[in-house]
C-alpha cells in the first residue's frame, strides 16, 4: 500500500469517476484503475461498485475512505512538519567570496561533529546585500573581511582569527619558482585588485600598502569581483596581493609567495543579528567564539 494509491482512492471516492481522477492526477485512467486493483487485492475487499454507467464505494470502501483520509492527513501534516524542523536546523551562512569560505570549513565541519542534526545553507553575494540579508533576517551568519564595513551597530560581531597579505600568482609566473618575493623584483607588474565595496575606497587602502612596499608606481587594475580578479591573475594579466588563508582555497592555475617588507593583516569579523530566533545560529556563533579562543590557545 502507497501513499500514492491511496490518494487515487480518495479522488475516485470524491468524483465517483475514475477518468475524473486520473485527469486530477495527471495520469492515464489505465494508471488509476491498476492502482485501485492492487489496493482492492491487498485489502481483501472490493471498494468499488462499477458498472458502464455509475461508480459508487461499497460498505467497505465507505468505511476505508473515512480511515484513509485520516492517513493522508497525519501524512501531510507530518510532512509539514518534518519541513519545519529541518529549516529549524539549518543555518544560512554568507560567504561574500573565496577569501572568507576558507575561514569557515574547519568550524563547520567541528561543529557538525558534535550537531550532525544541524544542515548548513551557503550563499555569496556583495558584502553590503548580504549585510541587508542579515538585518532583514534572509541570513543567518555573515563572515566577512572586516574591511569597508558599514556602521555595525546592533549586530553581534566576533573577530575571527586574521590572515596576512600574500602574492598570488600564475602558476607559469616567472616568480613562481619562489616562496618569498621582494616588491623590487615585482617592478613593472601589473596589479590586479577587486574593487566591489560602495562603502569606502578599498583602492585607497591597497594603494597605501602598495606605497608602503615600494609598488606605488605600478599599474593597478581594478575589478568588479573577486573571482574575475583571480581569473585575470590565472590567466597572467597581472599579480595580485590577497589574503594568505587562501593558499588553502585556491590552488589550480595559482600559486603564492610570501611578501617581504610590512606585513599587511587581514582581518575578518563575524556578524550576527542578536535576536535571530534560529537557536542553531546562535549555537554556531557561540561556537565561533570557542573556536577562536581554541585556536588561539594552539
Amino acid at each position: 500500500m502507497t501513499l500514492q494509491q491511496l490518494r487515487y482512492f480518495l479522488s475516485v471516492a470524491d468524483s465517483l469517476s475514475f477518468t475524473k481522477a486520473a485527469k486530477e492526477n495527471y495520469v492515464s485512467q489505465t494508471a488509476v484503475t491498476r492502482q485501485i486493483q492492487i489496493l482492492e487485492r491487498e485489502l481483501g475487499a472490493p471498494l468499488f461498485a462499477r458498472n458502464t454507467a455509475h461508480v459508487k464505494l461499497t460498505a467497505a470502501g465507505a468505511y476505508f475512505c473515512t480511515a484513509c483520509q485520516e492517513i493522508v492527513r497525519i501524512w501531510e501534516r507530518a510532512a509539514i512538519d518534518v519541513r519545519h524542523i529541518a529549516r529549524d536546523h539549518t543555518i544560512t551562512l554568507a560567504l561574500p567570496t573565496a577569501v572568507e569560505q576558507e575561514i569557515v570549513v574547519g568550524p563547520v565541519r567541528d561543529f557538525r561533529a558534535e550537531h550532525p542534526e544541524v544542515s548548513f545553507s551557503f550563499v555569496s553575494g556583495v558584502r553590503q546585500e548580504l549585510i541587508n540579508d542579515l538585518v532583514e533576517s534572509k541570513i543567518d551568519l555573515l563572515i566577512s573581511m572586516a574591511l569597508d564595513l558599514p556602521d555595525l551597530s546592533g549586530l553581534q560581531k566576533l573577530s575571527l582569527p586574521p590572515a596576512h597579505a600574500v602574492l598570488m600568482m600564475s602558476s607559469l609566473h616567472p616568480l613562481a619558482k619562489y616562496p618569498c618575493v621582494s616588491p623590487s623584483q615585482l617592478e613593472g607588474e601589473t596589479l590586479v585588485a577587486s574593487c566591489s565595496s560602495s562603502i569606502a575606497p578599498t583602492h585607497e587602502r591597497m594603494n597605501a600598502y602598495y606605497r608602503k612596499l615600494g609598488l606605488g608606481k605600478n599599474a593597478v587594475v581594478y575589478t568588479d569581483t573577486f573571482s574575475s580578479m583571480v581569473l585575470m591573475v590565472e590567466t597572467g594579466i597581472g599579480v595580485a596581493v590577497v589574503p594568505s588563508n587562501l593558499r588553502n582555497r585556491l590552488s589550480t592555475g595559482l600559486c603564492f609567495a610570501e611578501l617581504e617588507g610590512p606585513r599587511q593583516q587581514m582581518k575578518f569579523v563575524a556578524l550576527c543579528m542578536p535576536d535571530n530566533p534560529n537557536p542553531c545560529a546562535q549555537d554556531f556563533f557561540a561556537f565561533l567564539s570557542r573556536y577562536k579562543k581554541a585556536d588561539e590557545m594552539g
